[in-house]
């Protein structure tokens, strides 16, 4: 069952990327930092509902999705490094990290969805609707410090020990870095195509390894 299991983590990936494509598409209209306290609470006034329940779970599976792909990714690398080396611990590190990050933001979604939805007429609920606003406009940095240690991690094991094609090895270095410049934005649009890319290379290297042990047993 164990090994099973193992041989499907690595789409892990490959869902996370379909997941937050989907969360970037849904949060355009979200009204960010700039926008008044008036437009704030109007729209998380009328977001309390199926949205609302649907960004909570949709952050909180690609948290599992994530250290379910991190988990998978430090496997791979660790079993091409030697005992010395860091990479595949930084990567798992930075995947729980960032999965930390998603999971919190999902927690102030909830937070203002519910307090604008529900009680919306009590005193000083818009102030604090907006404040949760300038929390979630700026989550993004709750996820850009480990989504860099997994992505660099990787990338460099990558270029290392082979474990990714260097195409995906020195994009993973490029956008781990660029989420610290001001191209971050465009990073993120992009990880769901290196997530995808990722997962489906891991997926498709570890299968022979996997099938061997049966055919080997089949002949004796």
């Amino acid at each position: 069952m164990s090994g099973r299991l193992e041989r499907w983590l690595p789409l892990a990936g490959v869902a996370f990327a379909v997941l937050l494509t989907i969360a970037l598409y849904m949060t355009e209209t979200e009204p960010g930092d700039t926008a008044s306290v008036d437009e704030v609470f109007s729209y998380w006034s009328t977001h309390g509902g199926g949205k609302m329940w649907l960004s909570i779970l949709g952050l909180e599976l690609a948290s599992v999705l994530l250290v379910s792909f991190g988990v998978a990714l430090r496997t791979a690398i660790r079993s091409r490094e030697d005992s010395a080396a860091v990479h595949s611990s930084l990567v798992l590190g930075g995947a729980i990290l960032a999965a930390v990050g998603f999971a919190v933001t999902s927690v102030v979604v909830a937070a203002a969805a519910r307090a604008a939805s529900e009680n919306g007429d009590e005193p000083g609920v818009q102030t604090a609707v907006f404040a949760l606003e300038q929390l979630r406009a700026w989550d993004w940095l709750m996820w850009t410090p480990g989504l860099t240690v997994m992505l660099v991690a990787a990338g460099l094991s990558g270029l290392r020990t082979g474990v990714l094609p260097r195409a995906l090895a020195w994009s993973a270095i490029v956008l781990g870095v660029a989420y610290f410049t001001p191209l971050g934005f465009f990073a993120f649009v992009a990880l769901p195509v290196w997530m995808a890319a990722a997962g489906a290379v891991l997926f498709r290297h570890q299968r022979p390894a996997v099938a061997e042990p049966v055919a080997v047993a089949s002949r004796s």
